[in-house]
């Protein structure tokens, strides 16, 4: 069966809001990914190594322009030892069929953020890693 090419998502329809309230503007790339733990097993009946999963990590990435300094004032509060409270909705959108996914992302903790740079002759961006403790399709 061959597909449509309508079919193929893009991510040119996709969205980013911050605590449900603040859409994050030009945002270019969003990953978040689950990752496994497993803990190894050697089992004295086995031959093989087996594995047992103990936990996931969640984690991801945001690349944006710099448009504003909002990232910059959740780091400095927790430069100031103040944790805040962080969930991410993602939605993207195929225009060709009206289908849309929508996640939400919660117990989010930023990692890294340059809070200040430039190069001459290109445009700023930001690119924020992140953390978190569960995810929810809606």
């Amino acid at each position: 069966m061959k597909t449509k090419i309508t079919n193929v998502w893009t991510g040119s329809s996709g969205e980013l809001w911050l605590n449900n309230t603040e859409r994050l503007l030009r945002v270019q790339k969003f990953s978040f990914k689950q990752t496994n733990k497993y803990e190894q097993i050697d089992d004295t009946d086995n031959f093989s190594t087996q594995e047992r999963l103990v936990g996931v990590e969640l984690s991801g990435e945001i690349t944006k322009f710099k448009v504003d300094f909002g990232i910059n004032d959740i780091f400095e509060k927790n430069k100031n030892k103040q944790q805040v409270d962080l969930t991410l909705t993602g939605k993207i959108e195929n225009p060709d069929t009206g289908e849309t996914k929508r996640i939400s992302i919660t117990g989010v903790t930023l990692q890294d953020f340059e809070l200040f740079g430039f190069e001459k002759g290109k445009v700023n961006q930001d690119t924020i890693t992140f953390n978190a403790t569960d995810y929810s399709y809606l």
